[in-house]
């Protein structure tokens, strides 16, 4: 991923996270991209509200998941 694109990505990851603050009182976004150039996975994390909720939220998730 380039710095452009990365400056890119984080620009986009603000807005969305603002319009999901508008309906909740705590996000976190997590997101993964295949870079083709150096068949790597590039991983972006944007989150807002209380750090507690945010973290329990992500275990729970965490504990769900069926593999």
């Amino acid at each position: 991923m380039t710095e452009a694109e990365a400056i890119e990505y984080q620009r986009f990851l603000d807005q969305k996270l603002a319009e999901l603050m508008e309906h909740f009182d705590t996000v976190q976004i997590v997101v993964t991209r295949h870079n083709k150039a150096s068949d790597t996975t590039n991983m972006m994390a944007k989150g807002a509200g209380n750090i507690y909720a945010r973290v329990c939220s992500l275990e729970a998730w965490l504990r769900d998941i069926k593999i």
